[in-house]
């Protein structure tokens, strides 16, 4: 018959104050007895202890500030999700969603951006020669306003153009639209997970303790012909995220690679009293566009026009019709645009939108990029649908496209 070892009393204790927490009678931010009142609840000395907080704090449970005492941590652990291919062609990665989905809030500064000459190993990895240099962009990120992670970028300054590209602040998505602008377009991501001990510099932001570890994910984000467009070093404590990877079986048909891939998004073109239009300043690249967004999978494309008029400026709509399909070549996205009538909500920004406003018709086709403006022009008239190619800004005519 199999023998079970004891337990050594310093882990029961652990045991113990783990099972309190994770049923509440500690709340987040609570400080826990302290270590002498303890040792004389369990008739323990306090090395004892301090060898079950000790387990506590690699477990991601328990902070201890010396001086102080211990506390529990103030943030439960976070799930970051990778779906390979990732759902709806970005990049699969949103430090929002993630927090959210842990009900949690997010937050994010921007704490240096500048053009240097990058570390030897980030050089490496760019394929720079001697003395080329890089954009750097280091953000701090916190849930809840607690820190949770360091991300920071490096983009060849050839790539990036100039310091400019950082501004405004902006997630993976965004910057990556701003690439594309550039001629720069990103279709692929590889990512690199390692664990290690932390810098100081990664310590001290964490407020992580000499005997936690931190996990390191590199991205490397890629461009035609193989490029490597930008390195991410992202930096988390280990003990509150957890990694999480997801990717069909194979399916002949998902591995044709000879198929022509689209990304298919939605855009709504909203018409309110007098005519005005509804339009979003864009958060990432400044530019005055239409509200609209990637269509996902699930979702019809008058669903997918609620949703994305709904999340970028708070205003509630009912589409009514098709008024045409819109390509952009360089890119390879497919819009179908919809007019849509406001029935509810009110106006306000958003992480993708800087400013909501309603223009009039001029004022919409003056401030828009051809590309976009367009759809404002087409939605006035009444002999769509419409078919149109662009280039992301200029609008290509049928003698255009053929050269």
């Amino acid at each position: 018959m199999a023998t079970q070892r004891p337990t050594a009393r310093y882990r029961q204790v652990a045991n113990e104050l783990r099972d309190a927490i994770n049923a509440g009678a500690y709340a987040p931010g609570e400080a826990l007895p302290s270590q002498p009142s303890l040792a004389r609840q369990y008739g323990l000395n306090q090395t004892s202890i301090s060898r079950a907080m000790a387990i506590l704090e690699a477990e991601g449970l328990v902070r201890t500030e010396h001086g102080r005492g211990s506390y529990v941590a103030a943030v439960s652990t976070i799930k970051r999700v990778r779906r390979i291919p990732s759902r709806g062609g970005g990049s699969g990665s949103s430090f929002v969603e993630s927090l959210g989905k842990s009900g949690l809030s997010a937050r994010t500064e921007l704490v240096q951006a500048e053009i240097v000459d990058p570390p030897a190993v980030i050089a490496g990895y760019l394929d720079l020669a001697p003395g080329q240099s890089a954009l750097i962009r280091k953000r701090h990120m916190f849930a809840d306003d607690h820190p949770v992670q360091l991300a920071t970028s490096y983009i060849p300054q050839d790539v990036a153009g100039g310091v400019e590209l950082a501004f405004p602040d902006t997630g993976p998505t965004g910057i990556y639209r701003r690439l594309a602008n550039r001629g720069h377009r990103v279709v692929r991501f590889a990512e690199q997970v390692d664990t290690r001990r932390p810098s100081e510099e990664e310590a001290e932001f964490l407020g992580l303790s000499s005997g936690q570890s931190v996990l390191q994910v590199v991205r490397f984000v890629h461009g035609h012909a193989g490029r490597v467009l930008e390195v991410v070093i992202n930096v988390f404590p280990g003990q509150l995220w957890s990694l999480s990877y997801e990717w069909e079986a194979d399916n002949p048909a998902e591995s044709r690679k000879d198929l022509p891939r689209h990304s298919v998004s939605v855009t709504g073109v909203v018409i309110g009293s007098e005519e005005r239009v509804l339009a979003i300043k864009r958060a990432d690249d400044e530019r005055w566009v239409p509200p609209g967004g990637v269509l996902e999978l699930g979702e019809t494309p008058e669903q997918g026009v609620i949703r994305e008029v709904m999340e970028e400026t708070g205003v509630e709509v009912r589409p009514d019709r098709l008024i045409g399909v819109y390509k952009n070549m360089d890119l390879g996205v497919v819009s179908m645009v919809f007019l849509c009538r406001p029935v509810g909500g009110r106006e306000r920004t958003s992480t993708e939108s800087d400013v909501v406003v309603w223009l009039s018709r001029p004022e919409a086709e003056e401030l828009m990029p051809e590309a976009r403006a367009v759809r404002v022009a087409d939605a006035f008239r009444g002999d769509g649908p419409f078919v149109r190619v662009h280039d992301g800004n200029v609008v290509i005519t049928p003698d255009d496209s053929s050269t």
